[in-house]
């Protein structure tokens, strides 16, 4: 008796190790390779749909069948499987029977929002359909519990966006700030082809969500609109920036914001090459920057831009130098050009007085806005150029 009992323990230890292992090889199997997990555990609910899955994107049309029996099967052994409802909704859809298919997607998304199939299904119906709410609704869903969906899903959003009915309608989630926004709102302005629905989209949100990077986001749209030669639409969205003002646009003096570029492209460029550069240094006993500035020997370069908004007409400039030191023909000097225009051509350079230069510009009635440029020259010889620019004006 004690040799069978013996037998008969050492026997139920091997079926419970032999099910065990073959229940964690299942589990690791069982939606990466669903058909050897089913050798081993035919019965496995996840397995079951996970094969069906398969099969559906191998070939949608004649694998309905089979995909309905798996589906089923799946169902039976686990009643809460989102992914067999979906299967089964795809079966029927595929059969031409696309209400019912409907009322079967919809049973699988109350029972999981994260059954990422479904929303597709739901996204695609309702887009057909023409309906703009629910459409964006799921796409809300899919984006918020699916990140990855992101490829899929940002390309449509960003082109879609030019319509006037899918902003108005996307609008809400925007001032929401739903988790995938910000992301959405970056990507379009990295790669929409036509930047318009972004623009018009941030303007009737009157700014970008205020979540700590709407600075930044606006910005680098701000960078895009320049580079592209919109600037009514980049004057547009700086006004939307925190801390933005409308004099900046028409006034180049220096100031604090300079420093550490915080209005990127609408405040002043300076060049960062190793034979002519600027950088914005303290002043002793003053709140406005003063801009450092050197030049190589033998080198003639731009070292700063500033974009501005003057309009047409007559204006005095004036600017303040000091600590000037060069070789023979060095200078700064500075210049204005029509970035509207094809040619680059300055229309106004200023007077040569190396340390107060002034002069009267003239901007012509076709150009709508400026570049203010400062040009360094090494001059001859070894000593190069340094100076420092302490202010700016341009008075009407």
């Amino acid at each position: 008796m004690g040799l069978t009992r013996v037998v008969i323990v050492l026997l139920l230890a091997t079926i419970g190790g032999w099910l065990s292992l073959a229940l964690a090889i299942s589990g690791i199997t069982r939606t990466k390779n669903p058909q050897a997990a089913l050798m081993l555990v035919p019965t496995e609910s996840t397995a079951l749909s996970a094969r069906a899955d398969q099969l559906l994107i191998a070939n949608s049309t004649k694998a309905s069948p089979q995909i309905s029996k798996l589906a089923r099967r799946a169902l039976m052994q686990q009643a809460m499987n989102a992914k067999a409802l979906r299967l089964l909704g795809y079966a029927a859809e595929i059969q031409g029977d696309r209400q019912r298919a409907l009322s079967i997607i919809n049973m699988a998304t109350s029972l999981s929002r994260r059954e990422a199939g479904a929303q597709l299904w739901l996204i695609e119906y309702y887009a057909q359909a023409n309906d703009t709410a629910k459409t964006l609704k799921h796409y809300d869903i899919l984006l918020s519990t699916k990140p990855d969906a992101q490829a899929l899903l940002y390309p449509r959003l960003s082109n879609a966006i030019e319509d006037r009915e899918v902003r108005a309608a996307l609008l809400p989630y925007v001032l929401r700030d739903r988790p995938w926004i910000t992301g959405f709102l970056s990507y379009a302005a990295g790669n929409s082809k036509d930047l318009t629905g972004l623009v018009d989209l941030i303007a009737e949100a009157k700014g970008y969500p205020k979540n700590g990077s709407e600075r930044d986001l606006a910005l680098g749209l701000i960078g895009r609109l320049i580079s592209e030669k919109r600037f009514t639409a980049a004057q547009n969205i700086y006004l939307l920036v925190p801390g933005a003002r409308a004099a900046r646009l028409t006034n180049p003096a220096f100031d604090a914001n300079d420093r550490n570029a915080q209005f990127g492209a609408m405040g002043w460029q300076v060049s960062d090459n190793p034979d002519a550069s600027g950088v914005f240094v303290a002043q002793k006993d003053k709140k406005e920057p003063a801009l450092a500035v050197f030049a190589n020997s033998a080198t003639t370069q731009k070292v700063a831009s500033r974009l501005l908004y003057l309009q047409p007409g007559s204006y005095s400039f004036t600017a303040k130098i000091s600590q000037l030191a060069t070789g023979d023909g060095g200078y700064i000097r500075f210049q204005m050009h029509c970035p509207a225009n094809e040619v680059a051509t300055p229309f106004w350079v200023s007077a040569a007085d190396p340390k107060r230069p002034s002069s009267i510009i003239e901007i012509p009635a076709d150009c709508p806005v400026q570049f203010l440029e400062i040009i360094a020259s090494g001059g001859d010889g070894q000593q190069g150029l340094e100076a420092a620019i302490s202010s700016i004006a341009i008075t009407q």
